[in-house]
């Protein structure tokens, strides 16, 4: 469940991340952005990752202002003035929290029947097709496009990072690449293409779908 509360928050703030490509409010989009992040870090530490793509966002369109920088960093104050209050209304242990929190795991070892396996490979696999098309293509897209293109890539990226890295590791936690592989393959479809690639892609996508979410029952 947490896993769940913790995509949601990312992707309000990956809403706000794309909408700043036009420019207006600004340090609003980049404030908010940062303080749903970090709310999210609250229920799945690593997703703090996800400030790297509130800073390329910065990068990308509004390097010039140097506030634009101090915002994230404005926003990790307030959360911990919010976190610390709830640990002393609540007596939490803020140590053990944190601590638990940061750990880290690289192995890929948790499954428990080669069906959680082969749902892993599959999708791994079409995640990856649809990636390398999308990477592979990008420079024929709309050129207005490529910034919010190029975040999504980056999104996608850091969610495989964080499933890498966290501790307690499971299929669960591929639900944060979910949101920006979805956004990516519908480009892909979208592309100008024979019907029968498009119709292809979207049957296999479906397909191995409906695999992956049987064979956890």
């Amino acid at each position: 469940m947490n896993v769940v509360f913790a995509n949601f928050f990312i992707l309000l703030a990956l809403r706000r991340l794309i909408s700043l490509q036009s420019q207006k409010a600004s340090k609003e989009k980049i404030f908010d952005a940062s303080f749903w992040i970090l709310v999210a870090s609250l229920f799945h530490f690593w997703s703090i990752l996800y400030l790297i793509l509130v800073f390329i966002s910065i990068i990308a369109h509004v390097i010039g202002d140097y506030r634009n920088w101090l915002l994230p960093f404005i926003a990790f104050f307030a959360i911990v003035i919010l976190f610390a209050m709830y640990s002393l209304l609540f007596n939490a242990d803020v140590i053990a929290y944190i601590t638990n929190g940061v750990q880290m795991n690289f192995s890929i070892d948790y499954f428990t029947n080669n069906y959680q396996n082969a749902a892993l490979s599959i999708y791994a696999t079409v995640a990856l097709v649809f990636v390398f098309s999308m990477v592979t293509t990008l420079s024929s897209r709309p050129l207005q496009l490529h910034a919010s293109f190029k975040k999504l890539l980056f999104a996608f990226f850091i969610a495989v990072g964080i499933y890498v890295i966290s501790a307690n590791k499971s299929n669960d936690l591929l639900l944060f690449t979910i949101a920006p592989l979805a956004m990516i393959t519908t480009a892909h479809i979208e592309m100008p293409q024979q019907k029968l690639n498009q119709e292809l892609a979207l049957g296999v996508l479906i397909l191995c779908s409906l695999f992956c979410f049987f064979s956890q029952l």
